[in-house]
């Protein structure tokens, strides 16, 4: 499907954007195991240009943080990612699932503000 969406607002700004990109990445807090409902709502409205995005086979991150430090905290969003990725011929160039990071001050003290970097430095240079 492709055409112009409903909606008139800021999303025909996101649409014009993705369609220009090489790289998309995907930042959200995790919320009950899942992406936040603001960045489900956008992916959402991706179903209006499903087809030109598609063709575009865009490199794609996901970085998420969470409180919680359980080995499973992550699964299920790192998997619906992975089905976005499938199903919108995204070229998923890797992954920040970070626990424990509840605050800044969490986050700080793991490894993955270096991860978050280390990736940086991956898909950029």
């Amino acid at each position: 499907m492709s055409g112009p969406c409903a909606q008139k607002d800021d999303m025909a700004f996101v649409r014009k954007n993705m369609l220009e990109t090489d790289l998309a990445v995907f930042v959200t807090p995790l919320y009950y195991f899942g992406l936040s409902a603001q960045m489900k709502m956008v992916i959402d409205r991706f179903y209006s240009f499903n087809g030109a995005l598609t063709a575009r086979g865009l490199k794609s991150v996901l970085l998420a943080a969470a409180w919680n430090t359980d080995d499973w905290t992550m699964k299920d969003i790192k998997s619906h990612y992975m089905t976005l990725c499938s199903y919108l011929n995204f070229r998923n160039q890797g992954m920040v699932l970070g626990t424990g990071c509840g605050t800044p001050a969490m986050t700080k003290r793991t490894q993955f503000p270096q991860e978050a970097y280390e990736l940086g430095k991956r898909i950029g240079g």
